[in-house]
C-alpha cells in the first residue's frame, strides 16, 4: 500500500479530527516517520483512540500496522536509494546536512553543490536561520523557545556558551544540545559557527532591527503569537472554512453558545462579524439557558460553538444534544477540546488560550473572506 498516496486521498472523506491527523503527517513525514506513538498523537493534537480509528480509514489492519507503514518510509529498500529522501518528493528534506552528504557520496566540490542548490531554489539550505524558522512548528516547546531567543539576537547566541544560552532561554543545557542537533548541527560548536557565519553575511533571515529593538519580553510575546498562528494554520485547512461559510450563509438561523468568561467577549465579537455581513444570529451565554435554547433549534439552523479553554460539561451537553437534532455544528475550539469530534466543521484555535484571542480574531477574518467571495 502507498501509504503517502491513500493519506492524500483520504483528506476529501475523512471526519475532521482524522483529516487533521492525514494533513499533519503529510506535512511532517520526516518527524512522523520517526515518532512514537504517544509523540504523534501529542504533536497533532488528537488522542490515541483518533489516531486507532485514523489508521483503519486509510486502509490500514490496526494502528501498529499505520505506524510501522510510516517507518518505512524512512527506511529506503537498498543503498543504492538510500539519499533519495534528500532530493526526491517533498524539498523540505533537502537540509543542509541531507545535500551535504549527498554531495560527498556522489563527490561533488563545494561550489558544484552552491550552483545545485541555487538551480532547485534552495540557495538558502545552507542558512542556519532558514533552518530554524523552517522547524518551528516541529520543535518542542522546550526547543521552540531556544529558537526564538537564538533568532531574536543572532549575534548573543553566536558567541555564547551552552550555560549562557541555556539560562537565556529559561531551559537545561542538555535542550540546548538537543535543538543544535534538531536544526542540523552537530553540536553546540557547529551551531555557533553557523550562526556566526549567517551573522557576518547578513542573513536575510535575521531579525529586523526595528524588531530586535524591541524589549525581550515583547519580542518572546511576539514569537509565541507568531509561532501559535502558524500552528493554527496548519491544523486547519481552506475546505473547513468555505464549508463552514456555506453552513453560515445557507442556514434560517444562526446560535451562538458560549460558557461565559473570555468566551462571553469572543462570543459578542463573532455576532458582530456575522451580522455585519447579513447573517442572522442569537447570542446564548448562560449555562443555564444554553440547555433549553439547544432543545429549540431545528435542522435549518446552524449552531456556531465557542471555547478558548476546555469547554464545561453544560456547552458539550447542549452541542451534543443540537447535533443528535440534525443541527449542524460549527466549533471554533481547540483540537483538543471536547467540542472538537461533536463538531461537523472544526475551525481549530490554538491550544494555549492565552493566545486564543489572536486566533479567533485571524479565524474571523478567514471565515469573513469566504463569506465575501461566496456573496
Amino acid at each position: 500500500m502507498d501509504l503517502v498516496w491513500q493519506l492524500q486521498n483520504s483528506l476529501s472523506y475523512l471526519p475532521p479530527q482524522e483529516s487533521h491527523v492525514a494533513r499533519f503527517v503529510l506535512e511532517n513525514l520526516r518527524f512522523s516517520s520517526g515518532a512514537t506513538l504517544e509523540q504523534l498523537a501529542q504533536r497533532a493534537g488528537v488522542s490515541a483512540a483518533t489516531l486507532s480509528a485514523f489508521a483503519q480509514s486509510v486502509g490500514c489492519e490496526d494502528l501498529n500496522d499505520f505506524m510501522q507503514q510510516l517507518r518505512k518510509l524512512n527506511q529506503p529498500a537498498d543503498d543504492e536509494h538510500a539519499v533519495a529522501p534528500a532530493v526526491n518528493g517533498d524539498m523540505d528534506y533537502a537540509d543542509t546536512s541531507a545535500l551535504e552528504k549527498l554531495a560527498a557520496k556522489a563527490g561533488v566540490a563545494p561550489e558544484m553543490l552552491k550552483r545545485f542548490a541555487r538551480s532547485i531554489g534552495r540557495e538558502d539550505f545552507g542558512d542556519i536561520l532558514f533552518q530554524i524558522r523552517k522547524r518551528l512548528n516541529e520543535l518542542s516547546q522546550q526547543e521552540a523557545r531556544v529558537a526564538q531567543t537564538v533568532l531574536a539576537d543572532v549575534n548573543f547566541a553566536a558567541s555564547a556558551t551552552i550555560e549562557q544560552l541555556a539560562s537565556q532561554a529559561g531551559v537545561s543545557p542538555a535542550t540546548i544540545t538537543r535543538f543544535a542537533k534538531s536544526v542540523g548541527c552537530e553540536d553546540i560548536r557547529d551551531l555557533r559557527m553557523k550562526l556566526a557565519q549567517a551573522s557576518a553575511s547578513y542573513s536575510p533571515y535575521m531579525t529586523t532591527p526595528a524588531a530586535s529593538s524591541l524589549p525581550a519580553t515583547w519580542q518572546q510575546r511576539l514569537s509565541g503569537v507568531e509561532q501559535a498562528l502558524r500552528q493554527q494554520l496548519q491544523q486547519n485547512q481552506p475546505a473547513s472554512y468555505a464549508r463552514a461559510a456555506t453552513l453560515l450563509q445557507q442556514a434560517r438561523g444562526v446560535a451562538i453558545f458560549t460558557a461565559g468568561g473570555n468566551d462571553a467577549l469572543y462570543g459578542l465579537q463573532v455576532q458582530h462579524q456575522l451580522m455585519a455581513l447579513g447573517i442572522t444570529t442569537t447570542l446564548s451565554q448562560e449555562l443555564a439557558l444554553i440547555g433549553m435554547n439547544a432543545a429549540m433549534l431545528n435542522g435549518d439552523q446552524v449552531l456556531l460553538v465557542i471555547s478558548a479553554d476546555k469547554s464545561a460539561a453544560g456547552l458539550q451537553s447542549a452541542t451534543l444534544q443540537a447535533r443528535t437534532k440534525g443541527v449542524p455544528v460549527i466549533a471554533l475550539a481547540a483540537p483538543a477540546d471536547p467540542l472538537a469530534p461533536m463538531a461537523d466543521t472544526l475551525l481549530a484555535l490554538p491550544d494555549d488560550p492565552g493566545l486564543a484571542r489572536y486566533g479567533l480574531l485571524m479565524a474571523l477574518d478567514l471565515l469573513s473572506m469566504e463569506i465575501g467571495t461566496a456573496q
